[in-house]
């Protein structure tokens, strides 16, 4: 199977889908076989996932590529020859978790839940590092003993999405959410560092948070040197939504005596 197109391509995300609950078989093989699904997402270009069976495996342990239907494979134009219904297996946090313990996420795997489906995040390169990291250290120093600050670690919203943000800024509990798992109830802010994932955080994200009615996100999109501000859920969106640049300076709306400037931020 082809796969340098597949890496190459430029801001592309990858995520690999079993759904057991769909079988398949081929003439030539009679023999049941639950399809891998790749679903590939062009940030550039389209919002909208393409589906693609990339191997099934047998109930007795093969695997079959598709080339070994007779045909050439391209995952785009997801040319096969054959029929296939399927179903798509939305995860639930409980699920998600039991894939971890079972060894089908990997340990320090960098994946998270969205709407019952796993997405796999990108690397952090140096500069999203720094900013994370600056952000951190404000936040600790500004907010001791008002507010937690978690650090790249789930915030559940629902039954099926739990996203890992940069940052979490939590109200404060003096065992730190040792006790319990941080939920949107207890978030004061969300901030997202963004260097190739802008598309992303605003289309998918954001509005996920609006609706599980997390009061203030901030993108930090180090792409064009801005903050992007939004407050006020409403829906799936948010009602106030500013972009500030450096110069700049701003609080969060829950502990307002603490101002942080754009620059200190994005570094």
């Amino acid at each position: 199977m082809e796969t340098k197109s597949l890496i190459s391509t430029p801001k592309l995300w990858i995520r690999l889908i079993s759904d057991a609950t769909t079988i398949f078989s081929l003439p030539s093989k009679p023999r049941l076989f639950i399809p891998i699904f790749a679903d590939y997402l062009d940030l550039q270009h389209t919002d909208t996932p393409k589906r693609s069976i990339i191997v099934g495996i047998s109930l007795e342990g093969d695997m079959l590529l598709p080339a070994e239907a007779g045909a050439s494979y391209d995952a785009f134009k997801r040319k096969l020859p054959m029929q296939i219904e399927t179903t798509k297996k939305l995860f639930t946090i409980d699920e998600y978790y039991g894939m971890a313990k079972a060894g089908i996420l990997r340990p320090g795997e960098r994946v998270e839940l969205i709407d019952g489906e796993i997405f796999q995040m990108t690397p952090i390169e140096n500069r999203h590092l720094g900013c994370v990291n600056r952000a951190t250290r404000l936040f600790v120093a500004a907010f001791l003993g008002r507010a937690v600050v978690s650090v790249q670690h789930p915030v559940q919203l629902t039954n099926y999405t739990e996203p890992q943000p940069d940052v979490a800024v939590l109200k404060f509990r003096t065992d730190d959410y040792s006790g319990k798992k941080p939920e949107a109830e207890d978030t004061i802010l969300i901030l997202e560092v963004s260097d190739t994932t802008l598309r992303f955080d605003r289309k998918i994200k954001m509005p996920r948070y609006a609706a599980a009615g997390i009061s203030e996100m901030w993108i930090a999109n180090l792409e064009d040197n801005e903050l992007l501000v939004y407050r006020d859920p409403e829906g799936d969106t948010f009602r106030t939504a500013l972009t500030l640049h450096r110069g700049d300076s701003l609080s969060v709306v829950a502990i307002p005596d603490a101002v942080f400037s754009v620059d200190e931020l994005l570094g």
